[in-house]
C-alpha cells in the first residue's frame, strides 16, 4: 500500500510518494504546505510577502504578517545570510535579478528548505519510507514500494533526455538538489 500524488506548484511539479500508508490526509497537508510556501516566498507573485519585502513595502515585524509566517521568513533569511557568509558572498539573495523587478530572490534556498520541512512532517506522522521531489530538490528515506532503494536519475544539463548519473539511497535519509535550465529556463 502506498500513496502517490503529483501537484503543480511553485512553478514546477512536486511529486509525493509515501510507502506503507493510504493516508491521503497527509498528502493533503503536504500539498497545502507547498502551496503555502509558494504564496509566501514566490517572487513571481506580486503580492507575496517576499515580493513586498523586496520592494520595501513590508517588514518582518509588520502586524499584517502572521507570526508563523514571519518566523518562517526569518528562519529562511537567517539561513540565507549564513550561506552568504559560508560561500564568501557567492550565495547572495539580495543581488539576484528577481521576477518581481527587485534584486531579492531567496528561491535558491526555499525550494530545498520546503522539501526538508515536508520530509520532517512525513516523519513526524510516523512514516519512514518516502520520496518527495520538487522539481529536482528531493528528500527520500527508507526503501521504495518494491523494497529496493529509491533510485533517482539526474539529467545531463546539455541533454534533458540523457542521464548524467543515477543516485540511490541505502535505505537511510538522503537529500538531493539539482538545477538545470531544462526545468525552468535560465536561472
Amino acid at each position: 500500500m502506498s500513496v502517490h500524488h503529483v501537484e503543480q506548484v511553485m512553478g514546477t511539479v512536486v511529486s509525493i510518494d509515501i510507502v506503507d500508508t493510504d493516508d491521503t490526509s497527509l498528502v493533503g497537508d503536504l500539498v497545502q504546505w507547498f502551496h503555502h510556501v509558494d504564496q509566501v516566498f514566490s517572487p513571481y507573485k506580486e503580492n507575496s510577502p517576499i515580493s513586498r519585502i523586496g520592494r520595501g513595502e513590508l517588514s518582518i515585524d509588520d502586524p499584517e504578517l502572521p507570526d508563523s509566517t514571519a518566523n518562517e521568513i526569518v528562519d529562511v533569511l537567517e539561513r540565507c545570510s549564513s550561506l552568504h557568509t559560508e560561500t564568501n558572498g557567492v550565495f547572495d539573495v539580495w543581488s539576484l535579478p528577481s521576477p518581481n523587478g527587485t534584486r531579492f530572490d531567496p528561491c535558491g534556498y526555499v525550494k530545498g528548505w520546503s522539501v526538508e520541512c515536508a520530509a520532517a512532517l512525513v516523519e513526524q506522522r510516523g512514516f519512514s519510507r518516502y520520496l518527495i521531489n520538487a522539481g529536482g530538490d528531493m528528500a527520500m528515506n527508507g526503501l521504495g514500494l518494491d523494497g529496493q532503494p529509491w533510485r533517482v536519475g539526474v539529467r545531463r544539463a546539455e541533454d534533458a533526455n540523457a542521464l548524467a548519473l543515477v543516485v540511490q539511497n541505502d535505505g537511510t535519509r538522503l537529500g538531493i538538489a539539482t538545477s538545470g535550465s531544462y526545468e525552468r529556463g535560465a536561472h
